[in-house]
């Protein structure tokens, strides 16, 4: 890296939230821990409703990363972005190996909760 000449740096957001390639969920937590781990007030039946959206049953909450496939584990992910309660989102290629409409559905989901000024996404 290299050492800046001159400027600054501001962050004046309150909480970053990230969404790397790889899923990063804890093995010993079920994809419902996984999405409330972060959350201030975590909600059941937000996350229900929200996972539904994705195409995710309460079934499919109840189950450990290692039951769920890839796609799912990648919805559980964003689920627990989306509800973590920062007002900034960086990722990281958070499409990779979804077809397209689940992606239009997620890409949907982001616009919809970036179009107010509380909350910035950068992908």
């Amino acid at each position: 890296m290299e050492t800046p000449k001159s400027g600054t740096i501001r962050n004046t957001f309150r909480k970053t939230g990230f969404l790397f390639q790889e899923n990063r969920l804890p093995e010993n937590l079920t994809a419902m821990q996984n999405i409330a781990i972060f959350m201030d007030k975590p909600d059941e039946g937000e996350i229900i409703a929200l996972a539904a959206k994705v195409g995710l049953t309460a079934g499919d909450l109840n189950k450990y990363p290692t039951e769920l496939s890839g796609g799912m584990a990648k919805r559980v992910a964003f689920l627990r972005l989306l509800l973590c309660g920062c007002d900034l989102a960086l990722l990281d290629e958070p499409f990779v190996g979804l077809d397209r409409d689940l992606r239009d559905i997620l890409v949907a989901m982001l616009v919809e909760k970036s179009s107010g000024r509380a909350w910035r996404v950068c992908w």
